[in-house]
Protein backbone atom coordinates (compact mmCIF):
# COMPACT_ATOMS: atom_id res chain seq x y z
CA UNK A 1 0.00 0.00 0.00
CA UNK A 2 1.45 3.47 -1.19
CA UNK A 3 1.91 5.78 1.82
CA UNK A 4 -0.19 9.51 0.05
CA UNK A 5 2.37 11.64 2.25
CA UNK A 6 5.24 9.67 1.22
CA UNK A 7 4.82 10.17 -2.03
CA UNK A 8 3.57 14.06 -1.77
CA UNK A 9 6.35 14.88 -0.02
CA UNK A 10 9.19 13.45 -2.52
CA UNK A 11 7.15 14.66 -5.74
CA UNK A 12 7.75 18.08 -3.48
CA UNK A 13 10.96 17.74 -3.00
CA UNK A 14 11.39 16.66 -6.44
CA UNK A 15 10.11 19.90 -8.12
CA UNK A 16 11.64 21.69 -5.49
CA UNK A 17 14.87 20.90 -6.68
CA UNK A 18 14.22 21.36 -10.63
CA UNK A 19 13.44 24.78 -9.58
CA UNK A 20 16.45 25.22 -7.87
CA UNK A 21 15.71 25.16 -4.25
CA UNK A 22 19.08 24.94 -2.77
CA UNK A 23 19.68 21.74 -1.54
CA UNK A 24 20.56 22.54 1.66
CA UNK A 25 17.29 23.79 2.33
CA UNK A 26 15.90 20.68 1.51
CA UNK A 27 17.23 18.05 3.71
CA UNK A 28 15.46 15.19 5.27
CA UNK A 29 15.81 13.90 9.00
CA UNK A 30 17.14 10.52 9.77
CA UNK A 31 14.64 7.39 11.37
CA UNK A 32 16.80 8.04 14.63
CA UNK A 33 16.00 11.50 14.52
CA UNK A 34 12.28 11.27 13.87
CA UNK A 35 12.54 8.53 16.82
CA UNK A 36 14.10 10.89 19.15
CA UNK A 37 11.22 13.66 18.74
CA UNK A 38 8.56 10.68 19.05
CA UNK A 39 10.98 9.70 22.49
CA UNK A 40 10.19 13.51 24.20
CA UNK A 41 6.45 14.30 21.88
CA UNK A 42 4.78 10.66 21.88
CA UNK A 43 3.28 9.89 18.42
CA UNK A 44 3.64 12.24 16.08
CA UNK A 45 1.44 12.24 12.70
CA UNK A 46 2.17 10.03 9.66
CA UNK A 47 2.08 13.48 7.77
CA UNK A 48 4.51 15.80 9.96
CA UNK A 49 6.79 12.03 10.09
CA UNK A 50 7.08 12.05 6.20
CA UNK A 51 7.36 15.73 5.93
CA UNK A 52 10.33 15.79 8.62
CA UNK A 53 12.19 12.20 6.56
CA UNK A 54 11.83 14.15 3.17
CA UNK A 55 12.60 17.80 3.81
CA UNK A 56 11.64 18.96 7.21
CA UNK A 57 15.82 19.33 8.74
CA UNK A 58 15.96 22.64 7.79
CA UNK A 59 13.62 25.73 7.60
CA UNK A 60 11.94 25.54 3.75
CA UNK A 61 9.58 27.34 3.73
CA UNK A 62 10.82 31.51 4.06
CA UNK A 63 8.13 32.83 2.95
CA UNK A 64 6.15 31.47 5.55
CA UNK A 65 6.03 31.11 9.36
CA UNK A 66 7.36 27.86 9.05
CA UNK A 67 10.33 28.15 11.62
CA UNK A 68 8.70 26.10 13.75
CA UNK A 69 8.31 23.09 11.62
CA UNK A 70 11.89 22.10 11.08
CA UNK A 71 13.73 20.11 12.82
CA UNK A 72 16.23 21.41 15.52
CA UNK A 73 17.69 18.57 17.66
CA UNK A 74 16.18 17.46 20.44
CA UNK A 75 17.20 17.54 24.66
CA UNK A 76 18.13 15.54 26.83
CA UNK A 77 17.50 12.39 24.28
CA UNK A 78 19.20 9.25 25.23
Amino acid sequence: MSNIYQDYFETLKYYLLELKIEVEKTKSCTEQEVKSLEYIYGPLPLAYKEYLKSIGKKMLFIFMDGENMSYKGTPNYP
